[in-house]
């Protein structure tokens, strides 16, 4: 496996991508909702049907009634950079950029703690669906990366 199938490379490459476009997304959404975050909340809890008196609703509207201008801003630049990130990454590996395969293992691995970390607070189905492909792309980039490693050792040693 010391060459990886550009079609599952190009597959992670949609998945960082989409990863982008989402943090994009609910950028968008913050600046568009900051002027009238609450209103926006009880909208949403009115389409999903939950009961904004109920626990989960009431702990995110208190905590979206104390967000500032500066915490949106805030908020806002790191979601850009998120992006940028992944969608860097999405390019790199769409062009099969060896390099780019290392830096998808890291910055995916990266977050695989806190995925595991939030799981074991409370699972949800889509924080498991994140963990489990999060998890498959690592684990491939490893045993692609360890394979060409192994292959460069061997090709080395046989001089």
């Amino acid at each position: 496996m010391s060459r990886p199938l550009p079609q599952v490379i190009r597959t992670i490459a949609i998945v960082e991508a989409g990863k982008g476009l989402i943090a994009l997304c609910a950028s968008a959404g913050l600046l568009l909702a900051r002027k009238d975050m609450l209103g926006l909340l009880g909208h949403f809890f009115r389409v999903l049907q939950l009961d904004p008196a109920s626990h989960y609703p009431r702990l995110i509207a208190q905590a979206a009634g104390r967000v500032s201008e500066r915490d949106i801003f805030v908020l806002t630049l790191l979601a850009w950079f998120y992006a940028l990130v992944r969608g860097l990454e999405a390019w790199w590996l769409w062009r099969q950029r060896p390099w780019a395969e290392w830096f998808a293992l890291g910055s995916t691995a990266f977050y695989l703690p806190v995925e595991v970390y939030e799981i074991n607070r409370a699972p949800t189905w889509p924080l498991l669906t994140v963990f489990a492909v999060n998890l498959a792309i690592v684990i491939y980039l490893a045993l692609v990366l360890r394979s060409r490693m192994l292959w460069v050792h061997s090709a080395l040693a046989r001089g």
